[in-house]
């Protein structure tokens, strides 16, 4: 998505979503306000989200979490908080919308790494969808795909096609 705005990139959130309903998914922000305006607008559109993030009192956060396990809130939208140590066996789908980093503002690759491990788990199938919609997250990508010796592949968005049943 190399050169998209954002208005784009929620576009093609959106899209994937239409295509993959079929389980749960998370979407991986940076920042709470990032979920709170993607929470706000799926509303809008008609979906059921839920947020995440480390604001959130102990309580609120497992009625979040109930909710998502149990199928109420299909869609959770997280900050690292959730990339460790949370296994639901119904996430399909792990949307990286913006990358991880560290507090020195440098790329984190061991969280992405735990960002997408929160799909296909139990022997089930999966898969991680990262953003790259600028030179800068496009490199970073590239880090990671370096960082881990593995080939991240690029999928063009222009032709996605969404079918309505």
């Amino acid at each position: 998505m190399v050169g998209d705005s954002q208005v784009d990139k929620y576009r093609k959130l959106i899209d994937l979503y239409h295509i993959l309903t079929i389980g749960s998914s998370v979407i991986f922000v940076q920042k709470r306000d990032t979920a709170y305006e993607i929470q706000r607008r799926m509303e809008a559109d008609g979906h059921k989200v839920a947020t995440l993030h480390s604001a959130e009192e102990g309580p609120d956060r497992d009625k979040v979490v109930r909710a998502f396990r149990s199928g109420k809130s299909k869609v959770l939208i997280a900050t690292d908080l959730l990339a460790r140590g949370i296994d639901v066996a119904t996430v399909s789908m792990v949307v990286n919308y913006s990358l991880p980093l560290r507090n020195n503002r440098r790329l984190d690759p061991v969280t992405y790494f735990h960002r997408i491990g929160r799909t296909g788990r139990f022997g089930r199938v999966g898969v991680a969808i990262t953003f790259a919609h600028d030179k800068q997250s496009l490199s970073e990508v590239g880090e990671i795909s370096n960082h881990f010796g593995v080939c991240i592949t690029r999928v063009p968005t222009h032709d996605i096609e969404v079918c309505s049943f």
